[in-house]
């Protein structure tokens, strides 16, 4: 399998426009639920474009530039807990979701001439815990969104490519799967505990294959 086929992405981006939309021939096979939710997400996706790339010219207030900081500390508070939420297993999963999409909103909700570098990394922090949050009760279809999106913003990180192959292995794709978790593999370079884990994933994904 080549690398082209390996990446292929049911998103189409248009280079005009500036805007991404679904291949509909490429999840033509999945569940309705799960077709429904990938076309929500990429249509949030085209919003969170335009939110954080106006078009639009409009004054910028006297302190141009200047973020405001305590819409930031409220979406860090946000996921923070969110995180802090998961990890001591807090049952109400449904409620860390909300409070994570209102952290969202905030963020898209903020003005354009708000550093469009820090919208988008509050985004990839606020998409990161809502993935894992819906990966651990197996929301797999929004999790797969949120792992899409995470790929395309900071493809650097591995913990966004584990995220993508643990939702490629729950719908048997296996070899995209495993190339997932050896990107991620690669890009630990300390935590010898993470890529143990992750080799033992590339492991069982051979046994499948």
């Amino acid at each position: 399998m080549s690398d082209d086929e390996i990446y292929n992405s049911p998103i189409i981006y248009d280079s005009k426009t500036k805007t991404v939309s679904v291949d509909t021939e490429k999840i033509s096979g999945w569940p309705i639920d799960d077709k429904a939710g990938f076309t929500r997400e990429v249509y949030f996706l085209n919003h969170l474009a335009q939110a954080m790339f106006s078009q639009k010219s409009q004054d910028v207030p006297t302190q141009g530039g200047k973020s405001n900081k305590d819409a930031h500390i409220q979406i860090e508070k946000i996921c923070v807990q969110a995180a802090k939420d998961l990890k001591v297993g807090v049952k109400d999963k449904e409620a860390i979701v909300g409070s994570l999409n209102g952290a969202l909103a905030l963020s898209l909700g903020q003005p354009p001439w708000d550093s469009a570098m820090t919208k988008m990394q509050q985004v990839v922090n606020i998409l990161g815990v809502r993935c894992d949050v819906n990966l651990s009760r197996n929301f797999w279809a929004d999790a797969a969104a949120d792992a899409e999106i995470l790929v395309m913003f900071n493809a650097q990180d591995w913990r966004n490519h584990y995220r993508r192959a643990r939702c490629l292995r729950t719908i048997e794709k296996y070899a995209e799967a495993k190339q997932e978790y050896i990107v991620a593999r690669e890009q630990v370079l300390l935590d010898k505990d993470v890529k143990k884990m992750l080799q033992k994933a590339i492991d069982e994904i051979d046994e499948l294959i």
